[in-house]
């Protein structure tokens, strides 16, 4: 489609290659677990480009790819009296759950955002070596090249573009950069 535009990006494409499915209940979770929703937007694009029904070879599930086991620990501060792995498809229950881990994330390392994708992505315990192991604290852009894995030093990247983009695509204010289609 990029080709056949001549390289030529605009709204209309933007919102068909980021969409921004179950925005509602998205927003919702986001506001409960006091996320920015347009970061957890960004994850949600990342994990399963808003298919709730994508499962990763690992077996993470929905829209937040949350792991099962994962899902049961969180089912009770999600609201959940009983679990089942079924209910990771569901976008609700799966958007909760994801707002909440990402909104831990967030809390155990003081609201830095590449720390927390970090750990979404590759567990809290390797976050945290690398925090102590590559001296975060300075240059976040220096630490985000330090990953030393490859899946997740461009997990967190493109997270943070995605809510970059999610950000100026549906934000109230549009950026005065995007031109529309037509324009």
């Amino acid at each position: 489609l990029l080709e056949a535009r001549e390289g030529q990006w605009d709204e209309r494409l933007l919102r068909v290659v980021f969409p921004y499915a179950y925005r509602a209940a998205l927003e919702a979770e986001a506001r409960r677990a006091g996320v920015d929703w347009w970061l957890l937007a960004g994850l949600v694009r990342q994990e399963s480009s808003f298919d709730r029904t994508a499962r990763s070879w690992g077996g993470a599930t929905g829209l937040g790819q949350i792991m099962p086991e994962t899902g049961r620990w969180l089912a009770p501060s999600a609201g959940l009296s009983s679990y089942d792995p079924s209910l990771l498809t569901v976008p609700e229950v799966n958007l909760r759950m994801a707002g909440r881990y990402l909104g831990d994330q967030l809390d155990r390392y003081g609201g830095a955002r590449d720390l927390a994708l970090a750990a979404y992505n590759a567990g809290p315990g390797r976050a945290d070596r690398w925090r102590r192991e590559l001296g975060y604290g300075g240059d976040p852009d220096r630490f985000r090249e330090a990953i030393p894995f490859d899946e997740t030093r461009g997990y967190v990247k493109l997270v943070l573009r995605n809510a970059a983009v999610y950000r100026r695509l549906y934000g109230q204010r549009r950026d005065p950069g995007l031109a529309t289609a037509g324009e």
